[in-house]
């Protein structure tokens, strides 16, 4: 499976259907315009570039998984579909990345405390 499938199954979704009739919270509506913005430009990369796209593509969509399991992202990736302008989509990008790159960098300072605490643990218990 190659992630340019499934930037291009996202954008198909996005191009056919009909918007959504739920309103969702602020933070589900957010998450669902890095995901589709996220799609369109993954779908217009290739390499490195692609691989991180779709990267953060995926921590968007677990987001909204954990957050609202039962959400129709097709209807709700449909609905963004019109206002996603190349600005729009870079814009998104830009801020969607920015976010995760937060959220990265605070996990991998969690890996370095437990990684202390083991160290400590393990000089104690000698």
């Amino acid at each position: 499976m190659t992630y340019k499938w499934i930037a291009g199954a996202a954008l198909i979704a996005l191009a056919s259907q009909p918007a959504p009739a739920a309103t969702v919270d602020g933070a589900t509506q957010s998450d669902v315009e890095c995901v589709a913005a996220l799609s369109v430009a993954a779908s217009e990369a290739e390499g490195e570039q692609l691989t991180g796209l779709a990267m953060i593509t995926f921590y968007f969509i677990g987001r909204l998984d954990g957050r609202v399991p039962a959400l129709d992202i097709e209807s709700a990736l449909a609905g963004e579909a019109p206002g996603l302008t190349e600005s729009r989509v870079k814009a998104l990008v830009t801020s969607c990345s920015a976010q995760y790159l937060k959220r990265a960098n605070e996990m991998q300072e969690v890996g370095k405390s437990l990684e202390r605490r083991a160290r400590e643990k393990s000089s104690t218990s000698s």
